[in-house]
């Protein structure tokens, strides 16, 4: 794992309880960091804005999903 991925989930850790976390909400989370990553690889400017669309829906998503997970809650 890349010092990248480490501070993406070091920062999901912060804010989230990891017990509390539905396997959709987890499944939510990776597939957000992909969107990231492939969209920060892209060549193209309509597949940055593709990736970055996804990126955008998915972490909302995966937000919505996990409001009874947050630690400040």
């Amino acid at each position: 794992m890349n010092s990248k991925n480490l501070e993406y989930y070091k920062g999901i850790e912060k804010d989230y309880d990891f017990d509390k976390l539905s396997t959709k909400s987890i499944e939510l989370f990776e597939i957000v960091n992909k969107y990231q990553f492939y969209g920060k690889k892209a060549a193209t400017f309509y597949l940055k804005f593709i990736y970055k669309l996804g990126y955008t829906i998915t972490l909302y998503l995966a937000k919505k999903e996990s409001v009874g997970a947050l630690k400040n809650k």
